[in-house]
């Protein structure tokens, strides 16, 4: 999506704030991201042809990101829940709760 939009940033433009002529890729990739990620330093400002483009490439990007976080939190708290015990222990499945539950484990059979 952000190198979607810095296509479209220099197919209709963006205007520098500062004395950068002639603007490069990097620097539509640039605003892509800055957009992207809501910052908006200022040293870019999109054209009026560009301001709706730019305005729902923010808007995308805070929804992604708010998507984004909303999983991972989600995740890591399926996986505090897990059982690591399974897969750590060397023992047979079973023998790793019962030594927790203060049984003696058997004697390995021959």
């Amino acid at each position: 999506m952000i190198i979607i939009h810095a296509q479209l940033y220099e197919e209709f433009s963006i205007n520098p704030t500062i004395d950068k002529v002639p603007l490069t890729k990097l620097d539509y990739v640039y605003f892509s991201i800055i957009t992207w990620t809501t910052v908006g330093y200022g040293d870019f400002v999109p054209s009026a042809a560009e301001r709706p483009i730019a305005a729902e490439e923010a808007l995308f990007g805070f929804i992604y990101m708010g998507a984004y976080i909303g999983y991972t939190i989600n995740a890591l708290s399926v996986l505090s829940k897990y059982d690591y015990s399974k897969i750590l222990s060397d023992d047979k499945p079973g023998e790793a709760k019962r030594a927790s539950q203060g049984e003696p484990k058997e004697p390995p059979k021959p």
